[in-house]
């Protein structure tokens, strides 16, 4: 009688122990112990609730580990329980209570599944790349996981298991997309390799073009005013002197413009790559081109690094004047000199519209100027080119085929806007024609196309062009397909173009 009694006294604290942990306890239960270590993703210590949950008798019984990751839970016996470690989604592991009572089981479990995805960005040099922001999105549930490289280029990524993910990094949307196939285990590592030049280069080699151009532009045309006061419109024209379209006289300038631009139909009569031998992009595109769009409109970046360019710009507006084209034209300067905290992304303006079909070529011209002279106190190196090219395709009709002239060295501040453009953009690219140029303005700097617009390009199911290069149907290419701008490859992976290295 007294061991009957001893037991009963033993039982009694045991269930109220266990009724103590907000458990759905039945009188007749009998016990055994789970001993449980718990683990972070990151292999640390899990200091927190943990929720017991039965499968059989929908027990639930809740306990807190130590600052060591340990706990131990009385759990009824002859019942799987499932953990919940302060999150919705349940550890891989259960712990498995057989029909014997009183005894210890010891389980070792992370906190919930996971994808350890482990990113490396290195330069073509190899160098890896710190500070870089990569981004992962869920393409099951649109959530974000983002983080930082390390010093040695690595970004690593605790994620669930949703079958893929987007991997992005700055000026590069979609990298990769990362496919996880779920073979049932409670994690599982994953890793790619990514080589570019990174987004603190590009921003830098921008910089550093655009002041250059600018730096250019002060220099060489300062001459050029000297020449022209003591020189004769019929030597600028014998010498092919640039004629830069701000100088003081409007009149001169309209004049030398109309001239040369006679001057050059006369030559191409005789010397079809006229302006692939002078180097001058803008006019060898728009003259290979001229007969692709019957119904045109320009849209033509004339902030300060363009400066180089602007003398072809004008005299392509002369020569489509004299064939009494259609054309319209609207040149952009990113805000009227707005400062750059006034610059919002989608209204940021400064753009001047004109057509070219008219009596007045003077009137086209001083639009352009205008333009000009409003952008010159513009210091910002990115644009806003998508957002004059919707201006410029609202002012059009659907009929007009819709050309960028860009600056490669500039990067599109309004890139996440392309979505919106709605007609097929075909980009003109300055600053690519450089390649082995030891005189004149090409040796501001050269780098490879801007992967930009190579992109907007391809979105917009438009087409990309340089001084040599034409490629039209961009759309048409599978992942994969490559293209050569200037001698340089460059690879269509994840719906987006990579320079290949």
């Amino acid at each position: 009688m007294k061991k009957i009694l001893l037991f009963f006294g033993v039982l009694i604290p045991m269930l109220s122990q266990a009724q103590f942990q907000d458990a759905n306890l039945e009188p007749g239960d009998t016990f055994a112990f789970a001993k449980v270590y718990i683990m972070n993703t990151d292999n640390s210590p899990y200091v927190g609730e943990v929720v017991f949950k039965g499968e059989k008798r929908a027990h639930r019984i809740v306990v807190k580990t130590a600052a060591n990751g340990w706990c131990k839970a009385k759990l009824p016996i002859s019942d799987t329980y499932t953990l919940y470690c302060g999150r919705e989604e349940p550890a891989f592991r259960k712990a498995k209570i057989g029909d014997f009572p009183f005894v210890t089981s010891e389980l070792r479990t992370y906190t919930h599944r996971f994808v350890r995805f482990k990113f490396s960005y290195k330069n073509p040099s190899g160098k890896p790349l710190p500070n870089e922001s990569v981004t992962l999105t869920s393409d099951k549930t649109g959530k974000q996981y983002k983080d930082t490289t390390d010093a040695n280029g690595m970004a690593i990524f605790d994620l669930p298991f949703d079958p893929s993910f987007t991997v992005a990094v700055k000026y590069f949307d979609n990298v990769k997309t990362l496919v996880v196939n779920d073979v049932d285990k409670e994690y599982k590592v994953m890793s790619m390799d990514f080589t570019w030049m990174g987004a603190k280069e590009k921003e830098h080699r921008a910089y550093v073009a655009d002041s250059l151009a600018k730096a250019y532009y002060k220099a060489y045309f300062i001459d050029i005013d000297s020449l022209l006061l003591h020189s004769t419109l019929e030597d600028i024209l014998k010498h092919d002197v640039h004629i830069p379209i701000t100088h003081d006289s409007l009149a001169f300038v309209v004049d030398a413009l109309t001239k040369k631009a006679t001057l050059y139909k006369k030559l191409l009569a005789d010397t079809a790559t006229l302006f692939e031998d002078k180097r001058q992009p803008v006019l060898a595109v728009l003259y290979r081109m001229k007969d692709k769009f019957k119904n045109k409109i320009l849209v033509t970046d004339v902030t300060g690094s363009m400066y180089p360019y602007m003398q072809e710009i004008a005299l392509w507006l002369a020569m489509d004047f004299e064939a009494n084209s259609s054309s319209k034209y609207v040149f952009f300067n990113d805000g009227d000199g707005k400062a750059k905290e006034e610059k919002v992304i989608g209204s940021t303006g400064g753009f001047h519209y004109c057509q070219g079909q008219g009596k007045d070529f003077t009137a086209i011209i001083k639009t352009l100027r205008k333009a000009v002279e409003l952008g010159e106190k513009d210091t910002d190196v990115p644009e806003n080119d998508v957002e004059a090219l919707i201006y410029a395709s609202q002012k059009g009709s659907k009929d007009d085929a819709l050309i960028l002239i860009a600056d490669n060295y500039s990067m599109m501040r309004d890139y996440a806007q392309i979505k919106y453009l709605k007609v097929p953009v075909h980009v003109i690219l300055c600053g690519v024609e450089g390649r082995g140029c030891k005189v004149g303005r090409c040796c501001r700097l050269w780098y490879d196309v801007n992967e930009e617009y190579l992109n907007l390009a391809y979105q917009t199911k438009g087409s990309v062009h340089s001084i040599h290069d034409d490629y039209y149907d961009l759309h048409l290419l599978k992942n994969g397909d490559r293209i050569s701008l200037e001698g340089v490859s460059y690879v269509l992976y994840n719906g987006a173009f990579h320079r290949s290295y």
